[in-house]
C-alpha cells in the first residue's frame, strides 16, 4: 500500500521541480526581453501547465519500468594475490532486493538463472534481502531460490538493516535461519579462510549497535588470519570504507545506498558516504558499492539501475 501511494507522490514531487524550471525559464525570458515568436513558441510548449504534468508522468512511468530491468554492473580490480594459489576470482554479489517491496517469486527466479549464468566462483549476498513487510511465504522462496544458487566456494550472507524488521529481537536470527536451511553462509563478525585461496569476511549490520549488539572492529574479525591471503569484506553500508583499507582488506562489498535510486536524491546520497556507488580505492583496498537490485520504500528508479554485480 505504501508503495502505491509512493508512485503518485513522487510524479508530484517531479512536478513540482519541473514547475520550478518552467518558473526559471520564465523569469530568464523577461530578464532577456523575449518577444515575438518565440516567446509565442515557449508559451505553446508550456499548454498552461499541462506539459509538466505529462512529463511528470512520463519519467514516472519509466522509473517504474526501470525498477523491473535487471542488469549486470562488471569490473575487473587487480589485488595483490599474495600467498593465495588462485590466478583470478569470479566474484558475483546481490543486495538490497526488498523482497515483496518490488521484487516478488518471479524476480527470485530471475535473479538466480542470472548469477548462474555467470558461473561465479563465490556469491554474496550483502544485506537487505527481506524487508520490513517480507511475508513469510517469501522469505521459504527465497530459502528456496537461494539453495538453487550455484558456485565454486559456496555463498555468504551478512545481514543489512532492513532484514532486522521492526526491532523484535527474534526477527534477525529467524532471518538468519532462511539462509542457513539454504546453505548459505551467514558471516556475522566472522572470517572464515576458502581452501587456503582466500579469505572472505563479513560484518554484522551498525543497526544491531541500536539493538544492544557489539559490532567487531574489521581488525578483530581478521584477528588471526593468514596474512599473505587477499581479503574480501563484505559489509552492508560503505561508511567505514576507511577502516577496512587499514584493516589490510582488499576488497570490500557493499549495497544500502541504492546508489540514490531516485533524481535528485543520489546528490544527497554523495554526501553522506565516503563512496555512495561504484568503484572507489581506499589506500590499497578497493570498495565496491551496489546500487542494489531491488528497490524500497516505492517501486521506481531514476537515475539508478537495478543490478547484480560482477568482480
Amino acid at each position: 500500500l505504501c508503495g502505491q501511494l509512493a508512485v503518485p507522490a513522487v510524479q508530484m514531487i517531479y512536478g513540482l521541480l519541473l514547475f520550478g524550471l518552467t518558473d526559471i525559464a520564465r523569469l530568464l525570458v523577461r530578464l532577456f526581453r523575449m518577444r515575438g515568436r518565440f516567446r509565442a513558441f515557449l508559451a505553446r510548449c508550456y499548454a498552461r501547465g499541462l506539459t509538466v504534468f505529462l512529463l511528470s508522468a512520463l519519467l514516472t512511468g519509466l522509473a517504474m519500468v526501470n525498477t523491473q530491468i535487471f542488469v549486470v554492473k562488471p569490473y575487473d580490480i587487480a589485488v595483490d594475490g599474495r600467498g593465495s594459489g588462485l590466478d583470478g576470482l569470479n566474484v558475483v554479489m546481490v543486495s538490497d532486493l526488498h523482497l515483496g517491496a518490488t521484487m516478488g517469486y518471479r524476480g527470485l527466479a530471475r535473479m538466480v538463472d542470472r548469477i548462474n549464468a555467470l558461473e561465479p566462483d563465490v556469491v554474496c549476498l550483502c544485506g537487505d534481502i527481506f524487508d520490513e513487510a517480507t511475508p513469510d511465504s517469501l522469505k521459504e522462496a527465497a530459502s528456496a531460490a537461494f539453495s538453487r544458487i550455484e558456485s565454486r566456494y559456496g555463498s555468504y550472507f551478512v545481514i543489512g538493516n532492513h532484514d532486522y524488521g521492526h526491532g523484535d529481537e527474534g526477527i534477525a536470527e529467524a532471518t538468519l535461519d532462511y539462509f542457513r536451511r539454504a546453505n548459505v553462509r551467514v558471516l556475522s563478525d566472522e572470517a572464515v579462510t576458502v581452501e587456503d585461496g582466500f579469505i572472505i569476511a563479513g560484518r554484522t549490520d551498525s543497526t544491531g549497535i541500536f539493538r544492544n549488539e557489539k559490532r567487531k572492529s574489521v581488525s578483530d574479525i581478521l584477528e588471526g588470519k593468514q596474512e599473505k591471503l587477499p581479503v574480501i569484506l563484505l559489509d552492508h553500508k560503505p561508511g567505514d570504507v576507511e577502516e577496512a583499507a587499514r584493516a589490510g582488506v582488499s576488497l570490500q562489498l557493499s549495497g544500502h545506498t541504492h546508489s540514490g535510486q531516485v533524481l535528485p536524491v543520489a546528490f544527497l546520497i554523495d554526501a553522506v558516504f565516503p563512496i555512495s556507488y561504484g568503484e572507489g580505492k581506499f589506500e590499497d583496498m578497493y570498495a565496491v558499492v551496489s546500487s542494489g537490485l531491488g528497490a524500497w520504500g516505492f517501486p521506481l528508479r531514476l537515475g539508478s539501475r537495478s543490478e547484480i554485480v560482477q568482480v
